[in-house]
């Protein structure tokens, strides 16, 4: 036997029987193995739980690729494993954190696991039918089945896509909104500040006409005279204090602008 241009990786019995003899006969294929050459390499390739259940067949059939096959696959691959498939995969749900990809892979791995004797499109009708009903934004699934795609691939392709594009659409969503309640809350700080500029001319104005009664003012006797300079100056102090107050929300500190005579 000429030296193998590919070595299949070991089967111990933890994985899935089906995938892995699927992989062992296609790179016994490449090499060019007869029946002979693939019991001999099978035999070999076999390790922990799968070695010992070899160990325990008759010679008669561990002499036979045919039968040995067939002996490992009712072994770690029975046919009531096949109805659990199917219930996985009506049930299946999308993990956290599960790429669209990956789902479309585990879907047809149960698809094939569950059905093995359905032909190829209709294993792959089953995953993709599975797959359509595991998106969960309801636009991206519309768009998606809009597209009438045929196999789990070209889903892929699809809910990807417009993925991408729903996802920009709203980040754009999100910008606009941003952007106007901006604008009205600047609209609104104007008008505030209008405001505020409004009752500071009329305050400054108020402060104006009082110092002038101050100035103007004439009077019978001093007592009159000293009670009319102190109502004035407690108002001309309440006033500056509003405007102070006004100037200082209106522009920080505007203890500056309005100075005591």
């Amino acid at each position: 036997m000429s030296r193998p241009l590919v070595i299949p990786e070991p089967f111990t019995g933890e994985g899935s029987w089906d995938h892995w003899i699927f992989l062992f006969e296609n790179i016994a294929e490449v090499n060019k193995w007869d029946a002979a050459g693939k019991l001999q390499w099978l035999k070999v390739r076999l390790a922990g739980r799968a070695q010992a259940a070899l160990q325990r067949f008759s010679a008669e059939d561990a002499d036979d690729y045919g039968r040995v096959k067939k002996r490992l696959q009712e072994r770690f691959e029975p046919s009531c494993r096949k109805e659990r498939y199917k219930a996985e995969l009506q049930t299946a749900r999308r993990k956290k954190d599960e790429g669209w990809a990956d789902l479309a892979d585990r879907l047809r791995q149960l698809a094939q696991k569950g059905y093995p004797d359905l032909e190829e499109k209709a294993k792959e009708q089953l995953a993709l039918n599975v797959f359509l009903s595991l998106i969960d934004n309801h636009q991206v699934a519309f768009s998606v089945k809009q597209k009438r795609p045929a196999s789990l691939d070209e889903a892929v392709s699809a809910t990807l896509e417009i993925e991408c594009y729903a996802n920009v659409e709203a980040r754009t969503i999100g910008v606009v909104d941003e952007e106007e309640r901006v604008v009205a809350e600047v609209g609104t700080k104007k008008e505030e500040t209008h405001g505020m500029r409004d009752a500071i001319a009329q305050l400054t104005e108020r402060m104006k006409t009082l110092e002038e009664q101050l100035k103007t003012a004439r009077f019978d006797n001093t007592k009159s005279q000293a009670t009319f300079m102190l109502n004035s100056r407690l108002n001309l102090a309440l006033v500056r204090a509003n405007a102070k107050e006004l100037l200082c929300l209106a522009y920080g500190n505007g203890s500056n602008l309005i100075q005591a005579p």
